[in-house]
């Protein structure tokens, strides 16, 4: 029995000694508490809520009013509101040139090609025309997209800007 004892006493030193080796191995472990975190956090919530501002401050603002108009300077009551000019465009062939210009205004019913309208256009620019004269540039079906990138530019050399594609709704 005295050998049973002692293989038991040994086994419990063999445990023991496991244990300190498993202590000592151990690293410490470190911990944060998060408890005064989370309080400094709800402290500086409260803080920057009773200091904020939620009212919108009162402003002045710069305004550009508009001058007051004299008598003079008034529109003209009996002005014809301005018609944009249509200009249609038709292709001949497959030609550079082989292409025809129709205007619908009555001072350039006239016109045929484009070095025709673009001095007629320069002509007419100041006098009858402003240069906020609007233009429709109507390509009629089956005309070469050249041809109306041609008008355009004439168009636009004889120094007008207000130019715009006819719509499906513009007939």
């Amino acid at each position: 029995m005295a050998s049973r004892t002692r293989i038991q006493e040994r086994m419990r030193e063999d445990r023991c000694r496991r244990r300190r080796r498993k202590r000592r191995a151990r690293k410490p472990f470190l911990s944060v508490s998060m408890t005064p975190m989370i309080d400094v956090v709800f402290l500086l919530l409260v803080y920057f809520v009773l200091v904020a501002e939620f009212q919108r401050n009162e402003e002045s603002l710069a305004l550009e009013l508009p001058a007051q108009q004299t008598a003079s300077a008034a529109p003209d009551p009996y002005r014809l509101p301005r018609r944009p000019v249509r200009i249609t465009i038709r292709s001949a062939s497959d030609a550079p040139g082989a292409f025809e210009v129709r205007a619908d205004a009555a001072s350039m019913e006239d016109i045929r090609t484009l070095p025709m309208l673009e001095r007629r256009l320069r002509s007419l620019r100041g006098s009858l025309f402003d240069e906020s004269q609007p233009f429709i540039i109507q390509p009629a079906a089956g005309a070469r997209w050249e041809h109306t990138v041609q008008t355009l530019n004439a168009i636009e050399a004889a120094g007008f800007d207000q130019i715009r594609f006819a719509g499906a709704g513009d007939a």
